[in-house]
Parts: structure tokens; C-alpha cells; sequence
């Protein structure tokens, strides 16, 4: 029987674990690893339909630089494109094609892991010996075991009634999706689930554990890519040196036939969280003269006093176009006060410095800082923020609306995808880090400054994307919609905490809790949660917009907003215990419609201001928004219940983070 003759058959194929595998990190440079090698690895499956004469009809890869670098394609992209599932019509394949998907995930695998095996730890294996030879046992217990692979092949049934094939298939084979249980012995510091490689106990065996991870430490051509305190079990090794091959080889046999990023771009050195933190500043320092530059003071200090490790940002600065001299390369940890003392205890820790030599590294590199802060501030140091983000987005029920209408959702998310890709490439306005964009989803680092801004921008580009699509498809009043989120976080939180939050505000807070179509803001600082706010994206003059202006009116500053920055601080003290009833509840008494707004005005009256507002009560009108914000119900915008006093302290740290001031007045977003 022919293929014209034969009933449509299709594959649906998904690949796990997906974020115990991305969001395990402890740098950034393992959380890209993480979100590309699944990426690519999904991408090798696809090739192998594709190459048993089958068709990928979900994602649409006819134009993924991904997947045709697999093949003849001559790019080489460095951000992960497709997602871990996909659809395939596999009529003209006979047998099992999932069979094909799975050998060609394996196969891969084998090689990536195989690669960084060889690279970084055959040669130190024989120290494990102590413990029966255990680091090879380990490994190929670890590697062999990790992934999970699904697929559904059937007989189409019309109607797009297969897109519940793998969610039906999942409720049958109980282990699928189900968490790995902890592994025995010592635990990996970056995926605390599985057992470090080296088999020896901390208790009892640190002398041999020592040794072992000793020499897996000096074996390694960069000190920075395996740290004193870092242990780890198979995977995370393999996301560490996944990038020092990819970037060194330029390919790896079997599995990465191109470098990612190309000549242009070092995939192995990521900017640190730190470094993201610093952007405003460093990028208000390369618009500066560099005759009178004292970068250089800072720049040889820290070389006189770490002695090694102190350019930790080598090629970071090509990702934003910035000058490839000393300052801009120094670690991250160095445009930071705090982070100077860090690198101090830590060269202490690893015998690298001696506490004399500590003491003098923080107070000569802390005096340089010192005064590159007065040269970009013009006389007053200005340091950098210490606060960073990270941005997540996700289309809402696409899965749904794909039934009835794929080929035209499928090339509209493709749109999308590029769309984000030019707006998140290197160099652009937002100083934005893309580690991932594939279909409708998107995780990036930024700024504080840009977040809010990149988030309404790359909802614009999803709305242009899909406009084609809302013309023609039939559907509820919200039409296609984005949900996003925005977590601020301190570069001393675990970055795999960090994600994991991103995660949360995205799912339960912008999708469940406010109806989607709603950005998430949450601020994370070392002791926990500080601030959160999520409203409904509401158009260019919106909340959100509303939001990053007064953020960007630098809250107590003469002659822009006239509102301190302990103003909400002082509001929220005074007025959330009125408006809060018992256990929290909105108050039966105190009505938020009629007298949250002359509350305002009032207070706004009697502060003590350097500038007088003009009109205290459409500034009141302002805040008020903020305080009450929007959710979807049903696709229709309505008021949250109660008041959002947490909306003031997230507009009050934007303000003392954003370093606002340090952008020309043509460059604020």
C-alpha cells in the first residue's frame, strides 16, 4: 500500500526531565547548557523523522537554524529553539518510528556525555579506586538512566483529537514524569538529587574525596570552570564542560556538528549573575570618555591583588557590545563591594591568599572601585546594583487552540520565535541575555532597568506574530494572549532557586491565580520573598507601563516625581491594616473604590517634598492603579480584589535598583 492509500498516521514525542535539567544551576553558563543540550537533543529526534521520509508538522522547523545546522545548514545558533515534543506525520514509516526518535536521543547523548567524560574525568578516574574504581560505575549509572522519552504513534483521527495522545499516555505508565529518588552516598552541589562521582563519603573518606576532586580541578585549563567547593555527580558535569567542548572544538562527533555562536560569540564564558546586575552601570561607563578612564586602576589592583581568576568575563562583553578592555572583562564579583570581600574569603578558603594579603586585596580593590564609581557618577559615586533579572514568558492555551488550527498557530509561533531572537540578539537596546526561545516560550537575563520594558515589547512582537492568526481563527475575547514573569533577585540567591521562582510566579501566580495574559513581578532578596505584584498586560499606557515610569521618575528626586521613597513604606504602614480584614480578607469597612484614591491625594499633600506636585490628585490616580490591579476573568479585565500594597514596594525598589539616572535621557525605556 502507497502512502497516498494509507491512513495518516502520527507521532507525538516528548523528551524529560525538563526543568530539574535546566533549572539545576549554579552559574548561568549551566543554566544555557542545560536549556540548549535539550534543545538540541529534541532536535536530533526530529532530524530522524525527518530523514525516514516523515514530516514535523509541529514545530514549524522549516526555518530553525537549529535544526538545519543539523544537517547542511551552515548557521550556528547558540540559543535552543525547539521544544522537548513535537508532532510528525509518520505515514511512510514502517514500524515503531518513536524507536527512531529514541536511538537517535541516545545517540547523541552517548557522544555529548562521552565527550566531557573523556575531556574531564577519565584521566582522574583511577583515584577513586578506594571506593571500587566508583566514579566510571557512577557515571554510566547517572548518564544511562537520566532521560525519559514518551510517544503515542496512531492513526489520525480527525478533529485534532491526537493532541491528547501523550497527556492520556502519561496516565498510564505510572513512572513517567515521576521524580527520580535521592541517589546514596555524598550528594552533587548543582543537582542535589545524585550522588557526586567520586564515591568517596565525606565522613570518613574526605582525604580520598579531597584528592580526587583536587585533581579533577587541576587537570582543567580554566580554575573557573570547577570551584574548591564543587562536587558533582555525571549530569551536572556534563552541563559544566558541555560548553568549554562546544566552544573549543567547535563540534563534538556524533552530536554538535557546528560551534555554537560561531566565531563571533564564546559560548563558554556566560556572564555571571553579577555581571547582569552591573549592565547599567558598565554600559553608562562605555559611553564615557575613555581618555580619563581610571578603569585602568581597578583593573590592575584586582590583577595585583587575586593574582589569577580576575578577568572572570573574559568574552562577556561581546554579548553587549561593550569596549574588550579591562574593565569590562574583570569578574563580576569585582563591580561589587560585597563581592570583592567574597573573592577575598574565597582566596583565603582555597590557600591562594593569606588573610594579610585578604585584608589589603578588599581595601586596595575596594578603593579602586571606589573611583571608577566617581568617574560614572560624575563626582558622587554611583555603584552598580547589585539585583538582577530573569524573564520568562509562555503563551496562553496554545496547546487547545492548536486542534482546530495548526498550521496556522505553528507558523505564527515561529514568527514569534525569530521575533524574539532580533529582539533579544547580541547587543541590543535592552541589554538582554536570550538563553531560550522556542514556540511561544522565552527565558532571558536582563537588567533591572530593562525587564519591565523587554516584557511589554516582546508581548507587542507576540501580538504582531499572531495578528494574521487572530484574523482568522474563531475564539474567545482574549484571543491569543502571553503570561509572563519577572523575578528580581539578589546575586547572592542560588540561581537554581531563582529560576525555580521565575517557574512559580509564571505558572501559579500570571496563568492560575490571575486568569493569564498578566505579568508577574516578584522581588527576591537573600532572605526570602520581599515584594510581588501581578496584573493583566494592559496596553501601552497600562499599569505596567505605569509601573516603569514612576520606577524611572527616580522616586525623591527634585524635579521629576516629588514622591520619597519612603512614601509607599509609610502609606503601607498606615492604611493595610484598614483595608485588610480578618485573616487577611478584604475590610467590610474601608471600600477601596471611594476612598483609597483621596487617601492618596491627601498624603501626597502633606509630605514633605523637594517639588511640589502640580496635581497631587492624578498622581494619586496613578499609585492608585498600581494598588489596584487588573485580572482576567472569563477574558474580561476586572479589578483585583483588595488592595496591592506589596505594588508600592516593588515600584520603590525599582526605583533604588534601576539606576535609572545613569542612562542618557533618550535611552530610558
Amino acid at each position: 500500500m502507497n502512502k497516498t492509500s494509507s491512513p495518516k498516521r502520527l507521532l507525538h514525542f516528548t523528551l524529560g526531565p525538563v526543568q530539574d535539567f535546566i533549572a539545576d544551576a549554579r552559574r548561568t553558563r549551566d543554566f544555557w547548557a542545560g536549556s540548549f543540550i535539550l534543545s538540541l537533543l529534541s532536535a536530533h529526534a526530529m532530524k530522524a523523522i525527518k530523514d525516514a521520509q516523515g514530516e514535523i508538522l509541529f514545530p514549524d522547523v522549516s526555518g530553525d537554524e537549529l535544526f538545519a545546522a543539523l544537517g547542511a545548514g551552515k548557521a550556528s545558533p547558540y540559543v535552543g529553539s525547539l521544544p522537548n515534543r513535537f508532532k510528525a506525520d509518520v505515514t511512510g514509516i514502517p514500524g515503531d518510528p518513536g524507536l527512531l526518535c529514541r536511538q537517535a536521543v541516545e545517540k547523541a547523548w552517548t557522544a555529548i556525555e562521552q565527550a566531557v567524560w573523556k575531556y574531564a574525568v577519565a584521566d582522574q578516574s583511577a583515584l577513586s579506586a578506594a571506593g571500587g574504581n566508583a566514579a566510571k560505575d557512577i557515571w554510566t549509572r547517572q548518564v544511562g538512566g537520566f532521560w525519559d522519552m514518551a510517544w503515542v504513534v496512531g492513526e489520525d483521527p480527525g478533529q485534532g483529537d491526537d493532541g491528547v495522545w501523550l497527556d492520556l499516555r502519561k496516565n498510564w505508565r505510572s513512572h513517567y514524569g515521576g521524580k527520580a529518588a535521592a541517589e546514596d552516598g555524598d550528594h552533587c552541589r548543582m543537582m542535589g538529587k545524585y550522588q557526586e562521582i567520586s564515591g568517596f563519603h565525606r565522613i570518613g573518606q574526605k582525604a580520598g574525596q579531597e584528592k580526587f576532586w583536587n585533581a579533577m580541578r587541576a587537570a582543567q585549563d580554566n580554575s573557573l570552570d570547577l570551584q574548591p567547593d564543587e562536587r558533582l555527580c555525571a549530569i551536572a558535569l556534563v552541563k559544566r564542560f558541555f560548553p568549554v567542548l562546544a566552544s573549543r572544538d567547535g563540534k563534538i562527533d556524533g552530536a554538535l556538528p557546528f560551534r555554537p555562536g560561531g566565531a563571533s560569540l564564546n559560548i563558554r564564558h556566560w556572564p555571571s549573575t553579577s555581571y547582569v546586575a552591573a549592565l547599567p552601570w558598565l554600559a553608562a561607563a562605555a559611553r564615557l570618555d575613555h581618555a580619563d578612564r581610571p578603569q585602568s586602576t581597578l583593573f590592575d589592583s584586582a590583577k595585583m591583588a587575586f593574582k589569577g581568576g580576575f578577568m572572570g568575563e573574559y568574552e562577556t562583553p561581546k554579548l553587549f557590545k561593550f569596549p574588550q578592555d579591562g574593565l569590562f572583562r574583570l569578574d563580576g564579583h569585582l563591580l561589587h563591594k560585597d563581592g570583592i570581600r567574597a573573592m577575598a574569603r574565597e582566596g583565603v578558603k582555597t590557600d591562594t591568599l593569606t588573610g594579610d594579603e585578604s585584608a589589603a586585596a578588599v581595601a586596595s580593590v575596594t578603593e579602586a572601585l571606589k573611583e571608577t564609581a566617581k568617574w560614572i557618577g560624575g563626582g558622587k559615586p554611583r555603584y552598580a546594583s547589585e539585583f538582577y533579572a530573569i524573564l520568562r514568558m509562555d503563551g496562553d492555551g496554545i496547546g487547545r487552540r492548536l486542534k482546530d488550527n495548526q498550521a496556522l498557530i505553528t507558523a505564527a509561533l515561529a514568527g514569534f520565535t525569530d521575533r524574539v531572537k532580533i529582539s533579544l540578539a547580541p547587543g541590543n537596546a535592552h541589554r538582554g541575555v536570550l538563553v531560550y526561545a522556542g514556540g511561544d516560550d522565552v527565558l532571558a537575563l536582563l537588567p533591572v532597568d530593562t525587564a519591565i520594558d523587554a516584557a511589554q515589547k516582546l508581548r507587542d512582537e507576540y501580538d504582531a506574530a499572531f495578528e494574521d492568526a487572530r484574523k482568522q481563527v474563531r475564539s474567545d475575547a482574549s484571543g491569543f494572549t502571553l503570561s509572563g514573569s519577572i523575578v528580581y533577585a539578589h546575586s547572592k540567591n542560588p540561581l537554581a532557586a531563582v529560576l525555580r521562582q521565575s517557574e512559580h510566579q509564571l505558572d501559579e501566580i500570571a496563568k492560575e491565580t490571575n486568569g493569564r495574559n498578566s505579568l508577574a513581578i516578584a522581588v527576591l532578596k537573600p532572605g526570602g520573598i520581599a515584594a510581588q505584584w501581578v496584573t493583566a498586560f494592559d496596553g501601552a499606557n497600562g499599569r505596567i507601563a505605569t509601573m516603569d515610569s514612576l520606577a524611572q521618575a527616580r522616586l525623591g528626586a527634585a524635579g521629576e516625581s516629588g514622591l520619597s521613597g519612603g512614601f509607599f513604606h509609610g502609606f503601607r504602614q498606615k492604611y493595610e491594616p484598614l483595608f485588610a480584614g480578618a485573616g487577611g480578607e478584604p475590610s467590610d469597612v474601608m471600600d477601596p473604590d471611594t476612598l483609597l484614591e483621596p487617601l492618596l491625594a491627601a498624603d501626597i499633600r502633606r509630605q514633605d517634598t523637594r517639588t511640589a506636585i502640580a496635581d497631587p490628585n492624578a498622581a494619586a490616580g496613578r499609585v492608585v492603579s498600581l494598588l489596584r490591579p487588573q485580572l482576567w476573568n472569563d477574558g474580561k479585565p476586572a479589578l483585583q480584589v483588595g488592595v496591592s500594597f506589596d505594588a508600592g514596594m516593588v515600584a520603590r525598589f525599582l526605583s533604588a535598583e534601576g539606576r535609572f539616572d545613569l542612562a542618557p535621557k533618550e535611552e530610558k525605556q
